[in-house]
């Protein structure tokens, strides 16, 4: 071995890594698994389900989800395009940042869809509609990530987004806004 100060630095940095991969190995070693004992083990039901239910909610098409978004489609877009419906349910996750764990609290959130909290336990979503919401959460959108708002002229009775956020698009019946004035 040299005398280089350089040579000896990168042979301590070499035999501190080979101790801690050889430390790390010896405590992360798990034993043999016999496959038999595995495949002729009687199937807990109760564990299987709780299993399940654990990672239920990491399934983008968790089925609350596709009910929530399949419900609040039919309340605010019934009648509009497929391409309508898709939209609306954007700006939901628009306003959520993504995070589909706050997609119920905005949801149901005062004056965020109008009447929604009140009429959700009576909505039957169309087919359409929950093929729409699986589409979203599958990834499709048809507006962009800074749309939060929309808009039916026919039926609102407040045209406060018009006056204070940028117009994006109009789909069908709804004009759809981004933050920022015009």
């Amino acid at each position: 071995m040299s005398n280089r100060p350089q040579d000896k630095w990168f042979a301590l940095v070499l035999l501190v890594i080979f101790l801690s991969a050889s430390t790390l190995c010896d405590i992360h070693q798990t034993p043999p698994v016999d496959h038999r004992t595995i495949l002729n083990s009687p199937v807990d039901k109760q564990e299987v389900d709780r299993r399940v239910k654990n990672v239920e909610h990491l399934n983008p098409l968790n089925t609350e989800y596709v009910t929530l978004m399949a419900k609040l489609i039919e309340h605010e877009a019934r009648g509009e395009s497929f391409q309508g419906k898709l939209a609306v349910v954007n700006v939901l996750i628009n306003r959520c940042f993504g995070d589909k764990k706050l997609m119920k609290r905005e949801a149901f959130r005062k004056n965020a869809f109008t009447g929604f909290e009140k009429a959700y336990p009576d909505i039957k979503p169309s087919k359409e509609s929950i093929r729409a919401a699986e589409q979203v959460l599958s990834g499709t959108r048809v507006v962009s990530r800074g749309t939060r708002y929309f808009l039916n002229r026919r039926v609102a009775t407040d045209h406060w987004i018009e006056r204070n956020c940028k117009f994006e698009k109009r789909i069908g019946n709804h004009s759809f806004y981004s933050k920022g004035g015009n």
